[in-house]
């Protein structure tokens, strides 16, 4: 390790602000200043073990610069399986490096998490606490980068949308939670999402060809039942947005 590390990098704690620095270019609130050039300056074995917990403390809204606010916020993609079955969890742990799963996804800005789904009636598009949506369980989460969009701008950009993604209009194949999630990232300058978050609904819509909407029709109708459940039990656990 170079002399200069073993300087700044003497504590655990004092690598973790080095880690923080060098993903996110500035350290937590609460740290002294640290001199570090670049992310090859951490040790490659601290900076993969930090590195997580650096996203995680990112997903939370920890490390958010407050003189870097005025320029904007973190983006981060929050995955779900979809809903809180463990038989869909463990579905999807056998699946995944196959390249997909059955997942649900929430797009977090400004320490709110917004996503789309089914609703009887108004809007589809709600909020969340970050990475704490109620009706799937919780699998990782994806820094997208940064938006330029301040607060006010991000909360009418999500109202705007708000009155185009309406709860009837949810389609499990063709007009999803992950379509929302494509719209939004792309408005706030980021993107493209991975594509293994929805490689199963698009490989499946592929292999069923022209039956694919019908078949989307019939399942959603199948279906509409639970999901009328599902938002009844969630009411109250959600910020909607009418």
């Amino acid at each position: 390790v170079a002399p200069n590390l073993r300087r700044c990098c003497s504590t655990e704690e004092e690598k973790m602000e080095a880690a923080r620095t060098a993903l996110f270019g500035f350290p937590s609130r609460s740290s002294s200043s640290l001199s570090l050039s670049s992310a090859t300056d951490v040790p490659e074995s601290t900076a993969a073990a930090l590195a997580a917990a650096a996203t995680v403390e990112a997903s939370n809204g920890i490390g958010e610069e407050p003189s870097l606010c005025g320029r904007g916020s973190t983006v981060i993609l929050h995955v779900y399986d979809v809903t809180r079955l463990d038989a869909v969890k463990a579905l999807n742990r056998a699946i995944l490096p196959l390249g997909g799963g059955a997942f649900h996804v929430g797009v977090e800005v400004w320490q709110k998490e917004y996503s789309y789904g089914y609703r009887c009636s108004g809007t589809g598009v709600t909020s969340v606490r970050p990475s704490e949506d109620p009706g799937h369980q919780f699998h990782e989460s994806i820094p997208l980068g940064r938006t330029t969009l301040s607060q006010g701008e991000v909360s009418e950009l999500v109202a705007k949308l708000a009155g185009r993604w309406q709860g009837k209009s949810y389609n499990i194949l063709r007009n999803n939670c992950m379509h929302f999630a494509r719209d939004l990232v792309a408005r706030l300058g980021l993107g493209p999402l991975p594509d293994w978050v929805d490689s199963l609904p698009r490989a499946f819509e592929a292999l069923i060809g022209p039956r694919a909407e019908a078949m989307a029709v019939e399942v959603g109708t199948a279906f509409e039942a639970l999901f009328q459940a599902n938002a009844a039990r969630q009411e109250g656990l959600r910020e909607v947005f009418v």
